[in-house]
């Protein structure tokens, strides 16, 4: 009987430690076409290729082996169990309107804003409508019954481009006030790091707290309110006393901040050529400037978004255009009444009720939308903006220069600093 036959072991391939540190895996396969690149150590610390994840490996670096039927090294320890975590969403979405909302969205018609804001229109062309019915069945012999609608077709497509006209000027005003305070968040956001990184820790902490007071300056100056709620809290009482002598109070702060980024890079500029003994300072003042110049841009954009927000405000669509489409759209519905009755009898009243409430509607909807900067439930959510510019400089701003005070063992700069954002209590508003 022969001796039974033994294959020969292989030799033990080594850990994907020695991979990921960057050393050659012998025994890997490699497949150019389709080889990834990941960094040096981005797989870990795993004790097998097969368990190095998908997320990993679409990741820059070193070329990635292509995985066997058969891990490189066969695992020992069993694999725990995926733990279940729940991301936290750091944007809250607005309520949207979806298409399941279409039932509640009826049965909530009683209670809305735009059929509140229009009653007295539907209420009259109703009233016009019940006294044409009454008449026409008392006299409806009389040639007035029989007016041709022709010229009510004819005016209604005019009066259509009027009212689309209409909405459609006070949408472009909604979006561009959209714009604009899009604009001013992602310039704040811009100011605090250009400070943070560029500007001395008590130089830092002062532009930043002038930019959160600027924010919530122009809140009130645009909303027409005498509140100090987010200002106050931000200015040192010298400056508060600068800002109440003033009408227009952004403006002020926009100075205060100016001055205060003027005065950082004056003290930078004064530091380094002290440190350096005048070597070289040439091209550290060169670097100053165009690092002042750039900071000072974006103050300049914050002048510029108030300009613009004021524009908004103080130019509505004329009132020519807005006073003749009124007029020519109670005219028209309540014309229209002698022009239907012949044909509708007593449901002229519905056909009214409905007629009225979705033209006049339409109408009231570029009313609501004109000014979107004004303290209404339609306007732009302007405080929301306040406290989102409040929290970024507040969490990455001051909180990050409060912990280089605290790491350097120096006192904090200018007032305490606040790690976590206080929301401001939103005003009432007005419908």
């Amino acid at each position: 009987m022969s001796a039974p036959r033994v294959t020969p072991r292989r030799a033990a391939r080594p850990p994907l430690a020695a991979f990921c540190g960057g050393a050659p895996v012998l025994g890997a396969t490699y497949r150019p076409t389709h080889a990834q690149v990941l960094p040096l150590g981005a797989w870990g610390s795993n004790a097998a290729l097969s368990l190095c994840s998908a997320a990993g490996r679409r990741r820059a670096g070193q070329v990635v082996p292509v995985r066997s039927s058969r891990s490189l090294v066969p695992s020992t320890t069993p694999r725990a169990p995926p733990t279940k975590t729940t991301p936290t969403a750091a944007i809250q979405r607005p309520e949207r309107y979806s298409s399941s909302d279409w039932a509640r969205n009826l049965v909530s018609l009683p209670s809305s804003v735009v059929l509140r804001r229009i009653s007295s229109h539907v209420a009259f062309n109703v009233v016009t409508a019940t006294i044409v019915v009454i008449a026409h069945s008392y006299t409806a012999d009389m040639k007035i019954w029989h007016l041709s609608p022709l010229p009510h077709v004819l005016l209604g497509t005019a009066l259509g481009l009027l009212l689309s006209y209409r909405t459609s000027a006070a949408y472009d005003r909604f979006w561009e006030a959209r714009k604009v305070l899009g604009g001013m968040v992602n310039e704040t956001r811009n100011i605090m790091r250009m400070a943070v990184t560029g500007l001395r820790p008590a130089a830092a902490d002062a532009v930043c707290r002038l930019t959160i007071a600027w924010t919530f300056a122009t809140m009130h100056h645009l909303q027409g309110t005498d509140s100090e709620e987010g200002v106050v809290e931000y200015l040192t009482p010298e400056q508060m006393i600068t800002v109440k002598g003033v009408t227009n109070r952004p403006m002020a702060v926009a100075m205060l901040l100016a001055t205060a980024v003027a005065d950082g890079f004056t003290e930078k500029e004064d530091a380094l050529v002290n440190a350096r003994a005048g070597v070289g300072a040439g091209a550290t003042t060169a670097n100053l400037l165009a690092e002042r110049q750039e900071m000072e841009k974006l103050v300049t954009l914050l002048v510029d978004y108030l300009g613009m927000c004021e524009r908004i405000v103080l130019t509505p669509i004329p009132l020519n255009y807005s006073r003749h489409t009124s007029r020519f759209l109670s005219l028209w519905t309540a014309s229209l009444t002698v022009v239907l009755v012949e044909l509708q009898g007593p449901f002229l009243i519905l056909d009214m009720l409905f007629i009225a409430w979705a033209l006049f509607g339409l109408e009231e909807v570029g009313h609501m939308i004109e000014d979107p900067l004004q303290l209404t439930k339609s306007s732009l959510p302007f405080i929301n903006v306040c406290n989102t510019i409040r929290r970024d400089l507040e969490q990455q701003g001051l909180a990050v220069l409060a912990h280089r005070a605290a790491k350097a063992g120096v006192e904090g700069a200018a007032g305490p600093v606040v790690s976590a954002p206080q929301p401001v209590k939103e005003p009432a508003k007005v419908v």
